[in-house]
């Protein structure tokens, strides 16, 4: 039942119109990216990945859905607002004290690095606003709900996809 009302609420969300508008990773005034996370392995891979991006824009911030209870967030040098699944109702509505701490101002890039195919983090995605969308090419989402989706060999490798990322950018935009 939720897995039908997260797709209805993407897809709604896909009505809104908007105007894309393309930065590259490095003069984005603001960049925040959205991942699931089911396993402690994926954690350690994504916090490794976590602390290159930062060195790459300073203004990022990452939203984690934390899939199961066992993963427990390590770091505190990385700001993250993390997601449980227990604060996501059994409509697939966030809690209130969710949907407050997300970005509420848009973000210049907005980057889904989740290769899961977690409709969790479409929702993520169609919740915060944002000038530009980036996701990783999913059958599982049947809308556009991205200005730009990306197929990637490497959709383990956080670090491999977000190279992938930043130069598809930089070749857009000429640089």
């Amino acid at each position: 039942m939720k897995k039908h009302i997260l797709t209805w609420l993407i897809k709604k969300g896909q009505l809104q119109k908007r105007q894309a508008e393309l930065n590259t990773i490095e003069e984005a005034a603001s960049l925040c990216i959205v991942v699931s996370l089911g396993t402690s392995e994926s954690l350690d891979r994504f916090l490794k990945f976590a602390r290159q991006a930062m060195v790459i824009n300073k203004n990022v911030q990452f939203v984690v859905y934390l899939k199961h209870k066992k993963i427990q967030w390590v770091s505190e040098e990385i700001p993250a607002i993390l997601i449980k699944p227990k604060d996501i109702s059994f409509w697939g509505k966030l809690k209130a004290e969710i949907t407050n701490i997300l970005p509420a101002q848009p973000q210049a890039v907005l980057i889904n690095i989740d290769a899961t195919g977690s409709l969790v983090c479409h929702y993520l995605v169609h919740l915060i606003p944002a000038n530009f969308r980036i996701g990783i090419d999913e059958k599982s989402v049947q809308q556009p709900v991205y200005d730009l989706r990306l197929r990637s060999d490497n959709q383990d490798d956080y670090v491999r996809v977000f190279e992938e990322i930043v130069n598809y950018l930089r070749s857009l935009k000429g640089k």
